[in-house]
């Protein structure tokens, strides 16, 4: 699989994701309550699995917390 180099979170980052989705299990298998936009648009849930990734996109997982 191809490699692409991509901004995540601000840290650089060299995946073969070929999808949001992947990249989410990838690197957040665990958490359910996340927002994600690429390239400062964000991807709803249901696009996920169809958000394909390329070479230099910037990501930013944003995720819910409880509390005050």
């Amino acid at each position: 699989m191809t490699q692409i180099s991509i901004q995540l979170n601000g840290q650089s980052q060299t995946i073969s994701a070929p999808n949001l989705e992947s990249l989410i299990k990838d690197f957040y298998p665990t958490q359910t309550s996340i927002a994600i936009a690429v390239n400062n648009t964000v991807i709803p849930k249901s696009q996920w699995a169809k958000q394909t990734l390329a070479n230099g996109d910037h990501i930013e997982v944003i995720q819910a917390v409880c509390g005050g």
